[in-house]
């Protein structure tokens, strides 16, 4: 915010300018889709692998199975970043991974049964 105060007039209207909500989320669509992407689906793969492996096949199991994998998994990434950004990210990364695996369940539930 120092930083901000000490730009001359002229800038600070030009930063405004493009500092709408719009670009803010542009920006983390572009940071978060490829990760998804790259990321989320090949663990997706191993996760539905193992849970094939185990022959669970109650619903309430499955979930709370795939609930634990996911959970792992966001450990696991978390675990993977650089020591400066684990605190800050760990919250971020969890709920993110939980999002995923909710949605993903949801369509699973609604679509394939």
């Amino acid at each position: 915010m120092y930083g901000y105060l000490l730009l001359n007039e002229s800038i600070r209207e030009e930063y405004l300018k493009y500092s709408s909500p719009f670009w803010g989320f542009v920006l983390v669509a572009l940071v978060t889709i490829p990760i998804y992407i790259i990321i989320g689906i090949p663990v997706t793969l191993i996760i539905d692998f193992l849970t094939k492996k185990t022959g669970v096949t109650t619903t309430y199991k499955v979930y709370l199975l795939n609930l634990i994998l996911f959970l792992l998994s966001a450990f696991g990434l978390a675990y993977i970043l650089p020591t400066y950004v684990k605190l800050e990210a760990f919250g971020t990364i969890t709920l993110l991974v939980l999002t995923y695996f909710h949605i993903l369940f949801y369509l699973r539930f609604r679509y394939l049964k």
